[in-house]
Parts: C-alpha cells; structure tokens; sequence
C-alpha cells in the first residue's frame, strides 16, 4: 500500500478496507524484487455479466520502470483471466499514457467525462484476447467470397475525409467505387483506434470511431500478434517513432489474422519499400491503392486458384 500511497494523485484513492479485501480474494498482483519488496503491482476485478476483467490500479516504483515490469503484470493476469474476453483499463487522456497502452496492446475505444472538477477525459483502452463472438462470425462472412483487403490509417482517413480532394486522396477513393463493392471487402485492424487517438480533436475522434463501425475488423489473438511483432521487428528502424510503433502494429495484425488476408493497402512509401521482404516470409503483399486495381484481375485469379484452395478435392494433377 506504501506504493499505492505514494502515486494516489494518478491512481485515485482506494480505502485501505477495499485494498484488503480485494488482496485476500486473489485480485492483486505484484511483482517482488529480492532484498527490496513490492516494485509493481496491480489490482482488478472481474465484470461476471460482461465476462471481462476490469483493471483498477496499475503502478510500478519510479526507479522500476522501463524494465518491462509492466508487461510482466499484463501477461500474468491474462494467463490468469484466459476465459474472459479481454481487460479494460481507464486511464485520464491528460496523463499522456497512450504509448505505453499501445506497447502493452491496448487499443482506446471509447471516451467519457471524468468526475475530476477540471473537467478531464477518460480514455477506455481494451486488451482483447481473441476470442470469437458474433462480430468475428460476422467478419468471416462477409470475407468468405471476396478479396479481403486490410487499409492503412492514412487510407482510412483518405475514405472518410470529405474533404480531401488533392491527388492522393483520390487514389485512394478508387477503392470504394460501386463496380469494386462485390469484389473487395475492405478491412481495418484495432491499430486504427491509436491512430485516431492521436487527433487532437474530441468531436473528430468521435466521428471517426463512429465511422469505424461500417469496416469489417480482422481478429487476432494475442499470441499471434506478439509472435508477428517480433519477427518483423527487424523490418524497421532501430530507433523509432509513434507512427513506426503503429506500422509495426497494424502489419503485425494482418500478418497474425485469423481471417486470410494476403493485401494490404497503403500510400506509405516506407512501408511499400519493404514489400519484397514481407511477401516471401509472409505472403503479405503490401501495394499502392492504384496499383491494386491495376492487377484487381491477376489478383483475384491468383486467390482463386492458390492451391490451399485446391487440397481436399478430387482434382489429380497427371500429364496428357
């Protein structure tokens, strides 16, 4: 409680009563340094009708962090909390945390007013596990007899933004022309919800969350993620930026999809310097919007005849 203490401006107050009750029912977690106690911990509850867990406290020593002590804590209450759908944590948006949720992988959902007399903001950031419900049934549907294509953030904001009449944002509104609806389905992953946090517009980033809704989002699970994280890491710089983190990010979640998805759109130059790479270990083919109408027809004739397609039939290869 010494830590709880010292950091209860950013946590909030917990009376000493609810701390020892909840510690005796099994829903704190700390982390134990040798010869020094408690550096880290975590404190939560469990939402039975909403099947989820609800994060409460989470804090780490000053002196302690930066040494993944709080990923440790993330890991060992998912492990714990596995049958569940997810985490949701709360977290004031002037605290200025949106690097380390994201890192944590967390993405923000929705905002509401916190009960502060300054009027603050509260961020709901979610840890999905990756289970399925009825919008992931619902995505394997409407993905099963088109070409499922994942969109980049800035070709996202380029569909929605009414606005943008200058050369690439009509590159990318190609994408919605009313001849390619019956053969494109076009698909976001959750990163696109750190991107839009990053506007600095309240009003905006509420539209555009809205305007999420009408894309199909592809499912992961975490493992997978963390998998496909690691081994593109190589892939980008060594020292990098919040947009190189959420590049990392959004390729990561369509490499580890459930649902195959074997493009993804982009007007990122950066990105389309590494598609060589990505498509021989990952089959991954990053490509120019314009580009991917271009060879909308070699494209869909290859989906269609790749032999993963073929395996199960009576279809026998033999010489004439």
């Amino acid at each position: 409680m010494h830590l709880a203490d010292a950091n209860s401006k950013t946590l909030g107050s917990l009376p000493y009563g609810a701390f020892r009750r909840l510690a005796g029912e099994g829903f704190v977690l700390g982390c134990i340094a040798p010869e020094v106690g408690c550096v880290g911990y975590l404190l939560y509850g469990i939402s039975r009708r909403c099947s989820r867990v609800k994060l409460t406290h989470l804090c780490v020593a000053q002196e302690w962090r930066h040494k993944g002590i709080t990923k440790l804590l993330i890991q060992d209450l998912r492990k714990r909390t596995q049958h569940l759908y997810g985490i949701l944590a709360s977290c004031r948006r002037d605290y200025q945390l949106d690097k380390m949720w994201a890192d944590l992988g967390f993405v923000p959902l929705h905002e509401r007013p916190g009960k502060s007399k300054d009027g603050s903001i509260l961020t709901e950031w979610w840890f999905d596990y990756g289970h399925s419900d009825l919008l992931t049934t619902l995505a394997y549907q409407k993905t099963e007899s088109r070409i499922c294509v994942a969109i980049d953030a800035n070709i996202f904001f380029d569909l929605v933004d009414d606005e943008n009449f200058d050369e690439e944002g009509k590159e990318s509104k190609v994408l919605i022309a009313d001849w390619l609806e019956p053969e494109l389905e076009l698909c976001l992953t959750n990163e696109i919800n750190n991107e839009i946090s990053r506007n600095g517009d309240s009003k905006k980033r509420k539209k555009l969350r809205e305007i999420t809704s009408k894309f199909t989002f592809l499912p992961c699970t975490q493992e997978e993620f963390d998998q496909a994280c690691k081994a593109i890491r190589r892939f980008f710089p060594e020292d990098m930026k919040d947009s190189d983190h959420s590049d990392l990010r959004q390729i990561a979640r369509v490499i580890s999809s459930n649902i195959k998805t074997s493009f993804f759109v982009t007007r990122d130059k950066r990105l389309l310097g590494i598609e060589t790479d990505i498509y021989k270990e990952f089959n991954l083919l990053i490509i120019h919007p314009i580009d991917l109408i271009i060879r909308l027809d070699e494209l869909r004739r290859e989906t269609e005849y790749q032999p993963e397609r073929l395996v199960g039939t009576d279809i026998e290869e033999k010489r004439i």
